[in-house]
């Protein structure tokens, strides 16, 4: 009985590591205003600035499609990518 606790308790705190793990990239997040064009393919919404390019979660970056804009949000970096999630959108100057 005592050894199924222990798994258990084991397993528990394994999910818990795990998850923090996870968001833990979120939570160190930069904010970050980044000027380039939309590209949309399927689901993914991209941006092309001159420093290489960003994948845009959230917002509504995806109306915007080929033009140019300057995105604000808080970037990360995830699977070798750098990803911004979308605070803001507008036409760039």
């Amino acid at each position: 009985m005592q050894n199924v606790r222990s798994f258990k308790l084991f397993v528990v705190l394994a999910a818990f590591l795990f998850a923090l793990t996870a968001v833990a990239p979120l939570a160190m997040a930069d904010e970050v205003t980044v000027t380039g064009q939309i590209q949309v393919q399927g689901e993914t919404v991209t941006l092309q600035a001159d420093d290489g390019a960003y994948v845009l979660q959230g917002g509504d970056a995806a109306q915007f499609a080929d033009q140019k804009v300057q995105v604000t949000g808080d970037l990360a970096e995830s699977d070798g990518q750098k990803v911004i999630q979308v605070k803001e959108v507008k036409p760039a100057e």
